[in-house]
């Protein structure tokens, strides 16, 4: 397995395990699924390395199996940053062991430290085997920071 960051030539399959992402997902599937949303957000990470990246997984054979979007964003009352993540989707047919979404963390981490992060916030809303992500996050040494609620904007 080889970890990476991403280029442009990525975008198509990135673009594919963000559609199977959607469609897994109890909490996005409802929303629709836009790839141009993807590009764009590409095309910002390609323009502003500093402040946003994609780390991909390949396989042996260079297919990408994983992926792991981040950015770095400043705390509202400080000039001060951390690094938050995105999207950490591994493709359902590699999840037979941590060492896929491990090493993308990995790497995400060493980018954030590169950019003087002082923390890493990520989390898991897409109602995909929560129980397994939380596991994961602690084992890398994460601690849970709080609860995200959300409600629909028609919901009384």
């Amino acid at each position: 397995m080889k970890v990476r960051y991403w280029d442009m030539k990525d975008l198509p399959r990135l673009i594919e395990l963000g559609e199977i992402m959607h469609q897994e997902s109890p909490r996005y599937r409802h929303i629709p699924y836009d790839p141009n949303t993807l590009k764009h957000l590409a095309k910002q990470g390609i323009r502003n390395p500093h402040m946003i990246t994609c780390v991909v997984a390949e396989n042996d054979d260079g297919y990408i199996i994983g992926m792991m979007i981040v950015a770095v964003q400043p705390y509202f009352f400080s000039t001060a940053v951390y690094l938050v993540d995105y999207l950490l989707y591994v493709d359902p047919a590699h999840r037979n062991s941590i060492l896929v979404p491990s090493a993308l963390v990995d790497k995400a981490m060493e980018w954030g430290r590169a950019r003087d992060v002082l923390e890493f916030k990520f989390g898991e809303t897409t109602g995909v085997n929560p129980e397994a992500v939380e596991k994961f996050y602690r084992y890398k040494g994460f601690e849970k920071a709080g609860t995200l609620y959300v409600k629909g904007v028609d919901t009384p």
